[in-house]
């Protein structure tokens, strides 16, 4: 797969879509749209974007003769990179003030997710008005926000909802005949309860076909002392969803959870299978593996958070987005 990014500034402007050419001129089947976390640098960003896209190629490209996966020149993976960092000019005392920014970076995140992602979204599901597609929309931490409200706010642009205070009521079927929805949110930091049919991304539910899948971990340690938008909910990174996520029978996710634990050596096959529309994938055992193995690595205050470059993290996604027919 050949990685494209979309540089993403300060006011939720796209600034380099010369680069983004290959939407419409490409013959591909899938697009990804991934966007990475909180306190992330371009650079850094650019590094993590390839590690994953590289270890999920070696991984699609193992599996091919046993899942539905298409070739590697029909899917288009595209990284977001947004401003999640104060400004360099401020020094040495830059640190400091980036460990009080998080909640002018969760707005910011959110900006740029109603704006310049949103637009994103629109112009790739434009192309699936005249061919089948599936799109693929990934986030980690704070940028499982980016990828919830850029879909939200995509959605709603398209079909109102019937009654203003249920998002879900939008008609929504209508809007995307031709396309396929897949959201994975990695550790995600946002409130466990804002799938819920009602809550702020609670039009994800109304959305026949659309599935999803959450990984979380006792050994976050992020998202153990997660802020959240209320103060009440904890990270669905740290906990899961809640459980009236999948016990209202207006949802499309009612009686929809389906739950696998990831430890070390785990396969595509345990996740590929299920038919259920959202997967809770708990990643505590092998979190816990890792750590025993570079406790250096994964002992300190985040704890966690960032383990996902790992091939168990590849054959989950990949069994997930390419199920078994």
């Amino acid at each position: 797969m050949d990685l494209v990014m979309a540089q993403i500034d300060d006011n939720g402007a796209i600034i380099n879509q010369g680069d983004l050419g290959g939407i419409e001129t490409e013959p591909f089947t899938d697009v990804f749209v991934f966007s990475h976390g909180w306190w992330t640098s371009a650079d850094r960003a650019a590094t993590e974007y390839g590690t994953f896209v590289r270890g999920c190629d070696v991984c699609l490209n193992a599996l091919r003769a046993t899942l539905p996966i298409p070739r590697d020149d029909q899917l288009l993976p595209i990284g977001i990179v947004w401003p999640s960092m104060v400004p360099a000019v401020l020094g040495p005392f830059r640190n400091i003030f980036e460990a009080f920014s998080y909640t002018d970076m969760r707005s910011r995140a959110e900006l740029v997710a109603k704006t310049a992602v949103a637009s994103l979204l629109r112009r790739v599901w434009a192309v699936g008005q005249n061919r089948p597609l599936r799109i693929h929309v990934l986030g980690h931490s704070m940028g499982c926000r980016i990828a919830c409200q850029a879909l939200e706010t995509a959605l709603l642009a398209d079909s109102k909802p019937k009654d203003p205070s249920d998002p879900a009521s939008a008609p929504l079927v209508r809007v995307l005949p031709n396309i396929r929805l897949n959201v994975v949110l990695f550790q995600g930091a946002i409130d466990n309860n804002t799938m819920e049919r009602v809550q702020k991304y609670g039009i994800l539910s109304a959305i026949e076909g659309l599935r999803v899948l959450v990984t979380r971990s006792d050994l976050d340690g992020i998202l153990a002392s997660y802020p959240s938008d209320n103060l009440v909910h904890p990270a669905m990174g740290a906990k899961g969803p809640t459980v009236a996520t999948f016990t209202d029978s207006f949802s499309h996710f009612f009686d929809q959870m389906g739950a696998a634990s990831v430890a070390q050596g785990f396969k595509y096959a345990d996740v590929a299978r299920r038919r259920e529309t959202f997967i809770v994938a708990d990643l505590t055992q092998l979190h816990k593996t890792d750590r025993q193995k570079n406790p250096g690595a994964w002992g300190g205050i985040g704890g966690n958070h960032s383990d996902i470059f790992c091939s168990e993290v590849y054959e989950l996604t990949a069994g997930f987005l390419f199920p078994t027919n």
